[in-house]
């Protein structure tokens, strides 16, 4: 596995770490957290293995392809200008804190380094090693609260809900309820408490039941990635506090930001 600094032309530098020897998460019939939009950047890495590398950026989590020449290998001559580069100051706001984050979490991730159980951000063990079978699907119930992963945040409480029950759905969202009542076994629409917001959900991997094995860990706050911004356990504590107090008031509860109970 190597470790790289990315720069393309007009861009800071960003950092990643090569990804094409997780060639199982392509190929597995079961996804988990990860979904395969980038496929096709793996087939074109492989085909041209001398020109282009699979690249995975620490802190953003997705797949770039890019050229051999614009990769720079970790710890080479220059990676102390890639880690503190001197142009920093002048880079908005967002950006610094984004490229201070990635470099904190890709550190964490090198500070693991002879660790077998060690994995990257939202990748599962099978990811990294051909040889290890694929965990079980856990069943996914129909409708009702289950946690679910964005990526970013610790698991979080959510709804999951059967989009025949979503009424009056509009925009953006009446989108995502179209998505998954036209593909029922690969979209799923959730609804996140804390933040109130609709979302759909295409890997199987990031829903799991309610009160299944693991809920108190999860009810915890547990993560998927090396590190989560602070701000984001306040969002999963006011989340839960809204889960838990849904969940006591049975068949009468009402969802935070709905009129009244039984809308969902």
């Amino acid at each position: 596995m190597d470790f790289k600094f990315r720069r393309g032309v007009g861009e800071t530098e960003r950092l990643s770490v090569v990804a094409s020897v997780y060639l199982r998460c392509f190929k597995a019939t079961q996804r988990f957290i990860l979904p395969r939009d980038h496929s096709p950047l793996l087939a074109r890495a492989v085909e041209n293995p001398e020109k282009c590398r699979l690249l995975y950026y620490f802190g953003e989590y997705r797949f770039v392809l890019n050229g051999v020449n614009t990769v720079q290998t970790w710890g080479s001559h220059r990676h102390d200008s890639f880690a503190s580069p001197s142009s920093q100051s002048d880079w908005p706001i967002k950006l610094q804190n984004e490229f201070a984050f990635a470099m904190a979490e890709a550190e964490m991730f090198m500070s693991k380094e002879g660790n077998p159980h060690r994995v990257l951000p939202y990748m599962i063990p099978s990811d990294m090693d051909k040889t290890l079978p694929l965990p079980p699907v856990p069943p996914m119930p129909s409708e009702g609260l289950v946690w679910a992963l964005t990526k970013g945040y610790p698991w979080m409480p959510a709804i999951l809900c059967n989009p025949d029950k979503v009424t009056g759905a509009c925009g953006e969202t009446q989108v995502m309820v179209s998505l998954a009542w036209s593909y029922p076994t690969s979209r799923w629409l959730v609804y996140y408490f804390g933040h109130r917001s609709f979302a759909n959900h295409r890997t199987r991997g990031t829903i799991r039941p309610w009160g299944s094995e693991h809920h108190d860990e999860l009810s915890m706050g547990c993560i998927e990635s090396c590190l989560v911004p602070d701000d984001r356990f306040a969002s999963f504590d006011v989340a839960m506090t809204e889960a838990l107090d849904f969940q006591s008031h049975g068949d009468v509860a009402r969802l935070p930001g709905f009129a009244g109970p039984n809308e969902l």
